[in-house]
């Protein structure tokens, strides 16, 4: 699976290319010297593009409009931002990092967009459910209140039996109304089914 990093910060950018470096699934792709990114990009066509948006000065929805067919872009930055997050999914970003992510993480999330999976660090749920429930100012006829609040719990990283004691309902509930809001969103996983419900206006 190859991967572009794009990020400015010389020291920054090594370390990512190290650890990316670190897992042999991985075959890092580099840009050439006096090269613009989105040169690169049209001669790498990597299948992923890990990057700052902030640290390189891209615009991201412009920078996601321009990515070439076949290109996932996944987003790492060290502030998320609520209103950026939410911005950049709906944009189409197939996922949204903080540098703050180990070593870990970081490939196991590179790996997931590169299969085609939409996904969130950790670091990056909690302010993507504030934002998710200071935009749900409306009722949405998509999802039941009950799919909605779950939905909701999932955006803050609760697992199932979480969910079932925060609502005071039992486990097996909490994953039959997941597995319904997967087949509604056509997704198969937490991260998936947040992003997926705020790019179609779902919850916003």
């Amino acid at each position: 699976m190859s991967v572009l990093v794009a990020d400015a910060h010389p020291l920054y950018r090594e370390a990512l290319e190290g650890t990316i470096n670190g897992f042999s699934a991985f075959a890092l792709l580099s840009a050439e010297e006096g090269e613009t990114l989105e040169q690169a990009l049209e001669r790498l066509r990597p299948a992923v593009l890990l990057i700052d948006p902030a640290s390189t000065g891209v615009d991201p929805a412009a920078m996601l409009a321009a990515t070439p067919e076949g290109t996932r872009v996944l987003i790492i930055t060290s502030s998320p931002k609520q209103a950026e997050i939410h911005a950049a999914l709906g944009a189409g970003a197939a996922g949204y990092l903080g540098k703050d992510c180990p070593a870990r993480e970081l490939c196991d999330v590179i790996a997931s967009v590169g299969r085609g999976e939409a996904r969130l660090g950790e670091s990056i749920q909690p302010p993507l459910a504030s934002e998710i429930q200071l935009r749900a100012t409306t009722p949405r006829d998509y999802l039941t209140t009950r799919e909605r609040e779950i939905l909701m719990l999932m955006a803050e990283g609760l697992s199932a039996p979480e969910i079932a004691a925060r609502l005071c309902i039992s486990t097996a509930t909490v994953k039959t109304h997941q597995h319904h809001l997967y087949e509604r969103l056509g997704v198969h996983d937490r991260a998936a089914a947040v992003a997926q419900a705020m790019r179609r206006g779902l919850v916003e």
